[in-house]
């Protein structure tokens, strides 16, 4: 509407209100075709505060896609889209140097436990906590704040968890 009553009668790119919306539309969009463009200070002036807060918006809609879809992907490589479902698991809060025997230990005086339904919760360095995903070949389940896996098989643990 403001870009019409500015252009109005000096540009003959805007003689109706449909000319207007369609300008908006295709500047607010950053597409932009060039089909119709200002001519007036004021008009040019509207026409920056439009593509400036469309760029605004396209950046603020694309830039929460792209983080719905990589914390879902980073959920998943973690194992935590799952966690939610677990039941009939064990928890093991905190971190200990020697881990790795821990969870062997826990695995091996509780046959009915699968190493599936083991899941630890720690704040160890992500480094440790791959380290010992790695030995039991599980899946990993963490937050920025903890970090939880699930074992997945039962094997023996290398050395380099219990260095740590």
């Amino acid at each position: 509407m403001a870009m019409l009553r500015l252009e109005s009668g000096r540009n003959e790119a805007f003689r109706t209100l449909e000319d207007g919306v369609w300008w908006a539309l295709v500047t607010f969009t950053t597409i932009g075709y060039g089909d119709k463009f200002p001519v007036t200070t004021g008009g040019r002036l509207v026409a920056a505060l439009v593509i400036v807060f469309g760029v605004g918006m396209v950046g603020i809609v694309t830039g929460k896609i792209a983080s719905v879809l990589v914390e879902r992907k980073m959920k998943e490589g973690r194992g935590l889209s799952d966690a939610l479902h677990l039941h009939r698991h064990c928890v093991v809060l905190g971190w200990k140097r020697d881990m790795h025997l821990l969870v062997q230990d826990i695995l091996t005086v509780s046959p009915d436990l699968t190493p599936a339904r083991l899941v630890l919760v720690n704040m160890a360095d992500e480094i440790l906590n791959q380290e010992l995903r790695d030995c039991f070949r599980g899946a990993p389940r963490s937050t920025p704040a903890r970090r939880y896996w699930t074992a997945g098989t039962r094997s023996t643990c290398g050395s380099r968890a219990a260095t740590r």
